[in-house]
């Protein structure tokens, strides 16, 4: 690639501007699973940096968002993923179960699952990240649930770093996908009856944003058949989340930040969810949830 462009894009940026803070955004109504991905893109590198699953899990959490360990991927998975591009997507689910135990302090639960995640990053060439540094630093704050929480956060930016520097931006595309799925699982498997006011289920939907710069990101590795159709898959959660209208009652402000950034202050934006909708989105995230967490589900076979 000739030219190489950092485009950081963060999921918070987009998270603030919906959530009281609304930015104005445009329902084209597009049908996504439709879209030609293999058509030409600009021959650019582009990097989109999200931040840590228990970052986005905090955001979404409410009086309704539970922990509940039975919806986790079970443990005894971990060694079953063969394909190195399964590893790589149940590294992010593993990474945001992990994250989700912390973020509830369950410190039972805890060291089990980082043990899981230092499985998968073994497999997958990441036991640089995963070291006896760091699995010191777990075992010395078992009891110690914030530390926990930022042993968490910090493990998952080292895998973003490492993989970055060693140009395995693909690898990193499916961890983030892996993370971005079970989130919206997790989320969703605790939304049991629909309600258009149910703030959690909003708060889900705050996620279209992060899941469009997602789906650009996995775009540029469009030439591997496995990535290509997970992208479509990813598309069509995109499809039920934009079926949703959205009408604007103020106008967004741009507010100038420190380093020349700048914010969406001053809009909302009103979410009108209904029950087919909603429906519509929970069968599709679980579908491929169910799929790609099979250590036998996934293959090219199955979903291309």
């Amino acid at each position: 690639m000739r030219n190489q462009v950092a485009f950081i894009v963060t999921f918070l940026f987009a998270l603030t501007a919906c959530s009281g803070q609304g930015e104005k955004h445009t329902n084209s109504k597009k049908n996504y699973s439709e879209i030609d991905l293999s058509s030409n893109i600009d021959d650019r590198r582009i990097f989109y940096r999200f931040p840590a699953p228990n970052d986005i899990i905090n955001y979404i959490k409410t009086e309704k968002f539970v922990y509940q360990k039975e919806i986790l991927n079970p443990l005894t998975n971990a060694n079953k993923y063969i394909d190195t591009r399964l590893q790589h997507f149940n590294l992010g689910v593993y990474s945001t179960d992990f994250a989700y135990i912390t973020v509830f302090k369950t410190l039972s639960d805890a060291s089990d699952y980082f043990k899981s995640m230092e499985t998968l990053a073994y497999q997958t060439g990441l036991s640089s990240v995963f070291d006896d540094k760091l699995r010191k630093r777990v075992q010395s704050n078992e009891a110690n649930i914030d530390s926990l929480s930022n042993i968490a956060r910090e493990s998952f930016n080292s895998m973003v770093i490492n993989l970055t520097a060693i140009g395995n931006e693909k690898q990193l595309a499916i961890i983030f996908a892996g993370g971005y799925v079970e989130i919206l699982y997790i989320a969703l498997s605790q939304i049991d009856d629909f309600s258009k006011d149910n703030v959690l289920l909003r708060k889900v939907y705050d996620q279209r944003y992060g899941l469009e710069n997602l789906t650009q990101f996995i775009s540029n590795f469009k030439d591997d058949p496995w990535i290509y159709s997970l992208n479509k898959k990813l598309y069509t959660i995109l499809d039920a989340f934009n079926l949703v209208e959205e009408k604007i009652l103020n106008e967004s402000i741009p507010v100038k930040q420190q380093a020349g950034e700048f914010k969406l202050s001053g809009g909302r934006v009103e979410v009108l969810i209904t029950n087919s909708n909603f429906q519509l989105l929970k069968d599709r995230v679980f579908d491929i949830r169910k799929n790609y967490t099979n250590p036998l589900g996934a293959t090219e076979a199955t979903w291309k």
